[in-house]
């Protein structure tokens, strides 16, 4: 039986079509066996190896796409958390040859600091790959990923990077409602952001497909099915279907079923439409959107 995907990337209010770091890349060429969902960020006190047009965090997850596909190309087969760690090397690599003045600037001299970490790009993102057999999914940080089974919905998400976005939320309504304007740009919620960034992939912290091909490995849920009892699986940022969750008060039933009535397209513009009428208490009122939905 022929898998069918629908998937829609959009950017948010602070990102336009070649600065939005969310990414999704299907494949290979030959036919359709492995779908790659990446959510990218640059850096909090800096931009390492942006380019002067896109981000480090747009490059970041080019790069690390491009190296999934080739090594997916040439190997449908090839374990995808392998794929991911291999990819996350390739990346290195690519940005190590950004300039050694540019790097210098970062991460050299009297200043530099364990801090510098925070100019870093990463991402967090899920590999979904499979055969004629089975189904497998690689999942990494805070993006969130559905298997809907013929039984069951099983979702993958993070729980550190969760607690830290109730922290957040929780910050700039504080502030908000002390009347604040533009908590977002507020020392100390620009503080709290630097400090989770600098503390990812650190052992009972949250996982992010950055340049230690470890928090792959170590902080990814990786998961197999068998081909036959898989119905549909669902990719999302957190732009996306967390948004969608909350903004329109849906399960995870609620959310997929929604999915499934409207389209991935027409879902994200709804999303967008909900955005525009309410102010929430988030550091964005729109984040780069990226929703993935492959029908077995």
């Amino acid at each position: 039986m022929k898998v069918e995907l629908e998937a829609f990337t959009d950017s948010g209010e602070t990102t336009n079509e070649i600065t939005n770091e969310d990414y999704i890349w299907k494949g290979p060429e030959k036919g359709l066996n492995s779908v790659l969902l990446l959510d990218g960020t640059s850096g909090t006190t800096g931009d390492f190896g942006a380019d002067g047009e896109k981000t480090g965090g747009r490059i970041y997850v080019e790069t690390i796409a491009e190296s999934v596909e080739k090594q997916l190309t040439e190997r449908p087969d090839k374990d995808p958390q392998k794929a991911l760690k291999d990819a996350v090397r390739d990346a290195w690599e690519a940005f190590e040859d950004k300039g050694v003045e540019e790097r210098q600037n970062y991460f050299s001299g009297e200043e530099a600091t364990v801090a510098e970490a925070t100019t870093v790009p990463g991402a967090v993102g899920a590999l979904v790959t499979w055969n004629s057999e089975s189904i497998e999914l690689m999942h990494v940080g805070d993006v969130e990923s559905y298997i809907v089974l013929e039984d069951r919905i099983e979702s993958f998400s993070n729980e550190v990077h969760q607690r830290f976005d109730g922290i957040m939320n929780e910050k700039i309504t504080e502030l908000r409602s002390e009347g604040v304007e533009d908590p977002e740009k507020r020392p100390e919620v620009r503080e709290l952001c630097n400090s989770h960034r600098a503390s990812s992939n650190y052992p009972g912290t949250y996982p992010q497909i950055s340049f230690n091909p470890l928090a792959v490995e170590k902080g990814g849920a990786r998961k197999t099915f068998e081909r036959g009892e898989v119905e549909k699986i669902i990719l999302s940022s957190d732009g996306a279907t967390p948004r969608m969750r909350r903004l329109f008060e849906l399960g995870e039933e609620g959310l997929i079923d929604f999915l499934e009535d409207k389209g991935v397209e027409e879902a994200v513009r709804r999303l967008r439409e909900k955005e525009d009428e309410i102010e929430l208490d988030e550091l964005k009122n729109s984040d780069d959107a990226a929703v993935a939905v492959i029908k077995f």
